[in-house]
């Protein structure tokens, strides 16, 4: 059964879906977390609420919106190559300090709409995402779109693709536009609008 998105537990029409093991995009597998929490957001959304034609999700964050967000082993691996912390107990007592200062990434809102009104108004679980792992999910719907990596800072943005689970026999048309304003202390505010369309067969 698939993890919950919305709820503490999935909605009916999710019950006998098993969890996505990810997309085909482009012709080319994707099996990472991305390809994994998008299909089972929109597959949650259009059991509970079938008349939803518009997804919108927020998140105030810090953080930049660049290709790293890919591959963040990669990035990770390059830092550690390049001699990583000078002093990994004054690192690791200097991130403890900011997160008992900051406390836990911000909450990432989420509302959906029909033709006429808003069906559903909440956060999503922070076992789910978060502002700071948002900013990886987003990534990968760029990508996927083929919106080049040089844009993808600028105050609007969007794009749309295609995508099959193959295992699950279901395919996606998904179509978005991002809007990024900066807010105070260098944080960004992101609104994620989703239009998707789910069939299955």
């Amino acid at each position: 059964m698939p993890a919950a998105m919305l709820h503490a537990q999935p909605c009916a029409g999710t019950a006998d879906l098993p969890s996505p093991a990810g997309w085909r995009v482009g012709g080319r597998r994707c099996a990472n977390s991305a390809a994994k929490f998008w299909p089972a957001l929109l597959d949650e959304i259009l059991a509970c609420f079938p008349a939803c034609i518009r997804v919108e999700l927020t998140a105030l964050g810090a953080g930049q919106l660049d290709a790293t967000k890919l591959y963040p082993a990669r990035a990770l691996a390059a830092w550690l190559e390049n001699g990583g912390p000078r002093d990994p107990a004054a690192e690791l007592r200097q991130v403890i300090a900011e997160m008992e200062l900051d406390g836990p990434p911000p909450a990432v809102g989420v509302k959906l709409f029909d033709a006429a009104r808003c069906l559903y108004d909440d956060l999503l679980p922070a076992e789910a995402v978060d502002a700071e792992i948002f900013l990886y999910l987003l990534a990968w719907l760029l990508a996927w779109s083929g919106v080049p990596p040089d844009r993808w800072r600028q105050p609007q943005v969007g794009g749309a693709f295609g995508a099959a689970d193959v295992r699950r026999r279901r395919r996606y048309a998904v179509h978005f536009e991002l809007d990024q304003s900066r807010s105070h202390e260098g944080l960004t505010w992101r609104v994620l609008t989703l239009h998707a369309m789910v069939e299955a067969g």
